[in-house]
């Protein structure tokens, strides 16, 4: 009996391992992953284009290229692809990076069942704490040996210029960014300046050898590199940051003009001539240097390091998660009400029951009225919860609008979805400019899976969205939003009577109400500032420690646990300018369901702090 028994299981495991007839048919069909990542490198949260190539040597085929992590993500991401016979096509997706993936796998579904072999590729995943630095353009030597104390670090020098990325969800994958003979597009430059305001460090080659830079790139740099015909000299480079003396070096430059907000952070030593220059946005830093930054040495401690201050790394978005009633409108019923309803089962199962059928003198019939009216009260009190409840599905939206002080856009990072009223199915579709991926409870709870589907042009959907009654169905999204206001903040000065002021101007159109003045755990409630007003505001006193109406605290709840790590930087502890609003800042559109998004949104602008 125990040889049959694993002479059973044997069999049963060669047939599943056994390949199918409609595998076999899709034998023409071969995949190759070209690329993944960065040198197939990413970071915990991010997004990074994965570049396959498919071919076809058979008869036409129609179907979808499917991308997925086997055995460690509950989701997937595929592209419909027409696959004549003969063809041969590259794909690029963008897939979300989890840790605990180790490789990615692609493969061709086609509509009438049959799939390809399937090929996979490693992927190197960092914690989110790391500190991923990539270098676009330039010499493998530009910031060789840079390392950042306490964190994982990884260096990828010598990126060709195209791989620089123009979403903010892939720019989540790094810590710096290193531009030496790339001049990035308009949009690019608008992104980076997004992710500099919440903690990147963008260091800009402006040496005698290199490409001028563009007029978007010298207003985010605040510098304009001159000529360097005729006015290349050799400097000493002799401090940084006033922290740290290094060896003396021979270097070539070219001289940098200063606009408003640029700042020297190393100077040379013979007459002053800026030689770093830095550019302070939100959480971040933009660093130019007046020489080849490949020829920098390195041969002390930690040169690089001090130069960029990578002291910040900001990914706390994906951990955003709901936070149960507070953020929905649950139309729940009052205490009192259930408190009745109860009253009335009670009375209707108990002396009510009993004197009626003593008055009919049945009594008898107890076997099958107390069934009755279990039955009755349990059918009304779920119609009536279901009216409460709603049978349509209510689209909803939790996110954070970030920005530094003087932007007009910010990087949204927002948590959406639907409330189902009942179970069932329904596809979501999304605008051109969200990048969409799991929600940060994909490790609580039930599991979900989100098979996502990215068109050719870049649009996400979800065409099949599975939800129970009363579930909540989440994604992550990335993209970028205009602020409906416009403010300048003064950084924030430390007094010698000890008091730490800044004043806030509005300098928009619009009048600014539920606004929050953030700085050491504790809140300055400011009054409604009118279109042109400015008010001086002390921080260091009246401070409270929690101003906010249930619902704004739930959103402000959900920031404070935003960081996936204890390492990185919060709203709730940088000083930063709250603002309160219910605008759709990351829309999706289910079908067959006509209600309005539900939106809770909290705008955070990043008040700089004087460092003088």
């Amino acid at each position: 009996m125990r040889r049959f028994s694993l002479l059973l299981v044997l069999c049963v495991g060669l047939a599943w391992l056994w390949p199918s007839p409609t595998s076999a048919q899709a034998s023409n069909v071969k995949i190759s992953i070209d690329r993944v990542a960065y040198n197939n490198t990413a970071r915990d949260g991010a997004w990074v284009p994965v570049v396959v190539t498919v071919e076809n040597s058979g008869a036409d085929l129609q179907g979808r290229l499917e991308l997925s992590a086997p055995f460690s993500s509950f989701y997937s991401v595929a592209q419909p692809l027409d696959l004549p016979g003969g063809s041969r096509k590259q794909i690029t997706l963008l897939w979300q990076a989890f840790s605990g993936q180790s490789d990615l796998q692609a493969e061709f579904v086609a509509d009438n069942g049959q799939r390809s072999r399937p090929q996979r590729l490693n992927i190197n995943v960092l914690p989110a704490g790391s500190a991923f630095t990539a270098i676009f353009g330039g010499p493998p030597s530009i910031l060789a040996g840079f390392e950042i104390v306490g964190r994982q670090s990884e260096v990828e020098a010598g990126l060709p210029a195209e791989l620089l990325p123009s979403t903010d969800a892939e720019l989540l994958n790094f810590a710096v960014i290193g531009l030496s003979g790339v001049q990035p597009t308009p949009a690019q430059v608008a992104a980076l300046q997004r992710w500099v305001a919440v903690g990147g460090v963008l260091l800009v080659d402006a040496g005698p050898t290199q490409v001028d830079l563009t007029p978007e790139l010298q207003e985010l740099a605040q510098v304009q590199p001159q000529p360097t015909v005729g006015q290349i000299s050799d400097l000493t480079l002799n401090r940084i940051r006033d922290t740290e003396q290094i060896p003396a070096q021979t270097l070539a430059t070219r001289p940098l003009t200063l606009r408003a907000d640029a700042r020297v952070i190393a100077a040379a030593a013979e007459d002053g001539q800026p030689l770093l220059v830095e550019h302070r946005i939100g959480l971040g830093r933009v660093v130019t240097t007046a020489f080849d930054a490949s020829r920098l040495e390195v041969d002390t401690l930690n040169n690089w390091n001090t130069a960029l201050a990578v002291n910040s790394v900001d990914n706390w978005s994906i951990s955003m998660r709901w936070m149960g009633g507070q953020l929905l409108d649950q139309n729940l019923p009052p205490p009192g009400l259930i408190a009745l309803l109860i009253f009335i089962y009670l009375l209707v199962i108990g002396p009510g029951n009993y004197f009626l059928l003593r008055r009919l003198d049945r009594r008898e019939l107890a076997w099958i009225t107390l069934p009755a009216s279990v039955l009755l009260f349990t059918a009304l009190t779920y119609l009536a919860g279901g009216s409460l409840r709603g049978a349509q599905a209510q689209p909803l939206q939790l996110a954070v609008v970030e920005a530094g002080a003087g932007q007009t856009s910010g990087r949204v990072s927002a948590v959406v979805g639907f409330a189902a009223g009942r179970r069932g199915t329904w596809s979501a579709q999304f605008q051109a400019d969200e990048v969409v991926g799991m929600s940060a409870n994909r490790f609580f709870g039930d599991q979900q899976n989100l098979n996502l589907f990215q068109s050719s042009d870049g649009i996400f959907s979800i065409p099949r969205w599975n939800a129970n009654v009363g579930d909540i169905m989440e994604a992550a999204v990335v993209t970028k939003h205009d602020l409906p206001f416009s403010v300048s903040l003064q950084p924030l000065q430390r007094l010698a009577d000890g008091s730490i002021a800044t004043v806030i101007t509005n300098t928009g159109t619009t009048s600014i109400d539920a606004a929050y003045l953030a700085f050491e755990g504790g809140y300055v409630a400011l009054d409604s500032l009118a279109p042109g007003q400015s008010i001086p505001v002390d921080v260091s006193s009246g401070l409270n420690g929690w101003p906010f109406d249930n619902q704004q605290s739930a959103i402000v709840s959900a920031l404070q646990s935003g960081p996936s790590s204890g390492m990185l930087p919060s709203p709730m502890t940088t000083p930063h300018l709250l603002v309160f609003g219910s605008e759709v800042v990351a829309p999706l559109t289910l079908a067959n369901v006509d209600a309005a998004i539900q939106a809770n949104t909290v705008y955070v602008v990043y008040v700089p702090e004087e460092t003088e």
